[in-house]
């Protein structure tokens, strides 16, 4: 026998090693025995899951804005509209940096959802490989900021 598969997508195990001792005797009662171990993954470590959903969010993120662009008018004004009232600090700085302060609203609620997704401190089915944790962060990203609180707040 060369291969073992186990598969049971509903079953958390930490990773580890297995140990599998085969004994075979013959008519003298002679005795061999072979142990193999062998060591398996349980998945992508759940750090490694935050960090390639994180990026997926950016990506995805990045997509939308290049997607809402192409069909609007730039979000920001290029010059303040002389009746229009003088903004705070706060209004100044995310008039300023716009794009940015939106991509960390965008980051951190997207990062949320990925932490709600979590079950028993192990990534969600879902994102149980680097591809589908990718691809879960770049549906995230695509959310407006509005979408996102409303997904939490269902959840």
């Amino acid at each position: 026998m060369k291969q073992i598969n186990f598969q049971n997508a509903k079953i958390y195990l930490p990773s580890g090693r297995l140990n599998f001792t085969a004994a075979l005797s013959d008519k003298s009662g002679q005795v061999a025995s072979s142990t193999i171990a062998v060591e398996y993954e349980s998945g992508i470590a759940l750090s490694f899951y935050f960090a390639i959903g994180s990026l997926g969010i950016a990506l995805g993120y990045l997509v939308r804005i290049v997607i809402d662009t192409l069909g609007s008018l730039p979000k920001p004004p290029a010059m303040a509209l002389p009746d229009a009232p003088t903004p705070g600090p706060l209004g100044r700085f995310i008039s300023v940096h716009y794009y940015l302060v939106d991509f960390m609203v965008s980051l951190l609620l997207g990062f949320a959802a990925l932490v709600a997704l979590v079950k028993e401190g192990h990534p969600p089915e879902t994102g149980s490989a680097w591809y589908s944790a990718l691809v879960l962060g770049l549906g995230l990203g695509l959310f407006t900021n509005s979408d996102l609180i409303t997904r939490l707040r269902t959840r």
